[in-house]
């Protein structure tokens, strides 16, 4: 299919007539073409990757491929009012790497967003983030003809989450598939009053579930109660990959509808009971997979699991059965063959059903096309052959390429394989990790594995050992796993006080978090806490606690905490219940506390820690300390937060031999606050929070004893009346690392 298929731009094509065509020959001269485009100008790109941009105000312009044969990506979030603008993107491909696409709050009125024959990809949380004002912004039409929407939502979110009214939806001709983190198709947010609406879903092959059973396609609700809203879903194929989780068409329960839902191939996704109350309903004409005599969901397509949904014209039972006569779902699957013969492939007689699956089309293949098979094995097994029907050798590839010119059967043939353990044991309190984890630690004969003493900034890796005689001096290595090994890594600690790593597999506690490292040298018997408080009220900790990221390497705490959630019982938010950010960071924040004794320590303490800022937050904050708990002296450093972590050491004077000392990481209220994201929320992190101090030294009472002489070998076992070169010695029947 052109819409899916890549090639290297051709630059030798005719030059187009009208004035309002701006050809655009690199991604370093886009910005400036597209600031300068007037309304109804076609920007046409040649091959490269370009910065998104703002949505256009004032104008409506096209983001358009010089050709079919250039590779046109554009990258990055679109932002912008948009006011009476509008744009259309056409044969391009957008998306990639994007958290959000379109995010921003729109001030005024919107009169489109098209994508005609444009790939849409690899967004991971929203396509459409609108947060505008539900009484001064629109969004006249969304409209995607002729595309691909592939592994959108993978972060489980909304394809299209706004608030903002979208008063029309079309999407025709369309593939859709990977999307299995979606949520909603799309689901508004605000409250639209006798505004009506129209979703129109037609001739679209859809294969791809959801993020779970209680989720729509649309998802209107109650939002728009007007009297002549449309919903209409024809001729599409919708189609829920098995192992998958599908929801229903629709979720609507307010206004009056004319809804259309006829002639569908639908499996996996429900049809809802309509209510007759909410309008006209004509749902009629629709398949299952077995009535048309579909065994599984990828039977219909040539090659579903890899993205192939040909159709092949004369052989396929979805023809005919479209509102006209057509075929169902999109048309341009449907080509033409001069004959088929027939594929078999799977797993070879004798193989175990566990061994590992062949990835490939199977069933009716056009003659003459060149097909690839492969053998993708599963953990335990290896790969060992493809053979034929009467198990004679075809190849020893795992990826197996040949010309279907006539019936064929192709097996794989696998094997189990040696499979070996691997034990880990740190002492003196350090962690490790490997890459890769394997279940029950059991590895393939052979396989690499990578281990990672895990130290921080109180904890030193001395080295590891082995059963088999290995010795390991850096913090990673990597071993073959060719016999059962049981390593032991030794670490030493530095001179600290407490720290806090968030280690989920130590403490799940959000708020008054004990720490997760103490010394001990740490001489008083209450565990220090970690608190979260709110400036407005610092006399006891917050009632909610911060945010522990155990998806984030290495894990970090954040306060995730919501504008609205001011403490002071004001709810700053403007007339359309969106929040007003200008009002709330002006004179509180959150910040985190904690109190240590210092009695065995005589140096002074240095507080470490990593800090960034997401979403909204203060641009500083300060290190302060107190004997107190009330009255506050603030280290000199000036602590800046940005997008990215930033480490600090900060040094407290006058800390050292102290009964107890607060120290607290708080916001400066005063240096203004990030609002450039549209989240209502307090987004600050920080990790690897350490106290740290040089002890006192230990006063121990030696009896007199009679002298012995050390007795040293080296690794060789030979005895050496001393260790003076660097290296490993067993000095007393002890292992001592000399450097």
């Amino acid at each position: 299919m052109k819409k899916i298929t890549l090639l290297v731009c051709s630059f030798a094509v005719a030059m187009f007539a009208s004035a309002a065509n701006i050809t655009v020959e690199s991604p370093a001269d886009y910005a400036t073409a597209y600031a300068g485009a007037a309304d109804g100008d076609v920007l046409l790109l040649y091959s490269g990757t370009y910065a998104n941009q703002d949505l256009p105000t004032g104008k409506c312009i096209t983001v358009k491929a010089f050709a079919d044969t250039c590779e046109v990506f554009l990258t990055g979030e679109i932002r912008g009012g948009g006011t009476d603008g509008g744009i259309t993107y056409e044969g391009v491909t957008i998306g990639d790497g994007a958290s959000y696409l379109f995010n921003f709050a729109p001030t005024g009125h919107i009169k489109h967003i098209r994508f005609v024959n444009t790939t849409l990809q690899n967004v991971s949380r929203c396509t459409f983030y609108l947060g505008g004002d539900a009484t001064t912004s629109a969004l006249e039409l969304v409209e995607f003809q002729n595309c691909v929407l592939r592994n959108l939502n993978t972060g489980n979110w909304n394809m299209s989450w706004h608030s903002t009214p979208i008063y029309k939806w079309v999407i025709n001709e369309s593939t859709l598939y990977g999307n299995e983190g979606m949520e909603c198709f799309y689901n508004p947010t605000g409250s639209y009053g006798e505004m009506s609406h129209q979703f129109i879903f037609t001739h679209n092959t859809m294969y791809s579930g959801c993020r779970d059973a209680n989720r729509q396609i649309a998802s209107p609700t109650n939002k728009f109660a007007g009297e002549a809203s449309v919903l209409t879903f024809t001729d599409n194929v919708i189609l829920c990959p098995a192992g998958k989780s599908a929801g229903s068409l629709w979720n609507i329960s307010a206004g009056y509808w004319t809804v259309t839902v006829k002639n569908n191939l639908i499996d996996g996704w429900k049809i809802p009971v309509w209510n007759e109350d909410l309008g006209d309903a004509d749902i009629a004409d629709n398949y299952t997979l077995a009535d048309l005599g579909f065994a599984s969901p990828v039977a219909p397509f040539a090659d579903a699991a890899n993205a192939d949904f040909t159709l092949y014209k004369g052989y396929s039972a979805l023809e005919g059965k479209g509102t006209a006569g057509s075929v169902l779902g999109d048309t341009e699957w449907l080509v033409a063959v001069s004959g088929l013969y027939t594929l078999t492939q799977g797993l070879a007689a004798g193989v175990d059903s566990l061994a590992g699956v062949v990835s490939g089309p199977s069933g009716m293949v056009p003659g003459g096309k060149e097909v690839t098979l492969t053998a993708v094995k599963n953990y335990g097994f290896k790969f060992v052959k493809w053979v034929d029907k009467d198990g004679a050798e075809l190849s020893k590839e795992a990826v197996y390429t040949f010309e279907m010119n006539g019936d064929k059967t192709v097996l794989a043939v696998f094997e189990k394989m040696n499979m070996y353990t691997l034990e880990i044991n740190c002492i003196g309190g350090g962690t490790y990790a490997v890459n890769p984890v394997r279940e029950g630690n059991l590895y393939e004969e052979g396989e690499e594995v990578v281990v990672t003493a895990q130290t921080n900034i109180v904890l030193e890796f001395i080295m590891g050992s082995d059963n088999a005689g290995g010795f390991y001096y850096a913090p990673e290595f990597m071993i073959t796993m060719d016999k059962n090994l049981a390593i032991e890594l030794e670490f030493e600690a530095k001179d600290y006080i407490c720290g806090w790593d968030f280690d989920l597999t130590k403490s799940n506690v959000t708020q008054q978090r004990p720490a997760d490292w103490l010394s001990d040298k740490y001489s008083d018997s209450i565990v220090p806490t970690l608190d979260l408080y709110y400036t407005l009220y610092p006399d006891a900790p917050w009632t909610s606690g911060y945010w522990i990221r155990g998806d984030a390497d290495p894990q970090s705490a954040v306060t995730w905490l919501r504008c609205t959630n001011s403490g002071d019982g004001t709810e700053y938010k403007n007339p359309d219940n969106s929040m007003d950010s200008s009002a709330y960071y002006k004179d509180q924040g959150f910040y985190w506390q904690t109190a240590v004794s210092t009695k065995a320590y005589k140096g002074d303490i240095q507080y470490s820690f990593d800090i960034k800022r997401t979403y909204m937050g203060h641009y500083n904050y300060k290190v302060q300390y107190s004997y107190d708990g009330s009255s506050w002296e603030s280290a000199p450093d000036t602590i800046a937060t940005t997008g990215g972590y930033t480490h600090y050491d900060v040094k407290l004077e006058n800390t050292a031999n102290k009964e107890l000392v607060y120290v607290r990481l708080i916001p400066d209220v005063n240096s203004g606050y990030d609002t450039n994201r549209l989240f209502d929320v307090y987004g600050v992190y920080v990790k690897n929070i350490f106290l740290i101090a040089e002890a006192k030294p230990v006063v121990a009472i030696i009896t007199p004893k009679a002298e012995t002489k050390e007795m040293i070998f080296d690794l060789m076992g030979r005895r050496v009346m001393e260790a003076t070169q660097p290296g490993l010695y067993i000095i007393n029947g002890k292992k001592v690392l000399v450097k």
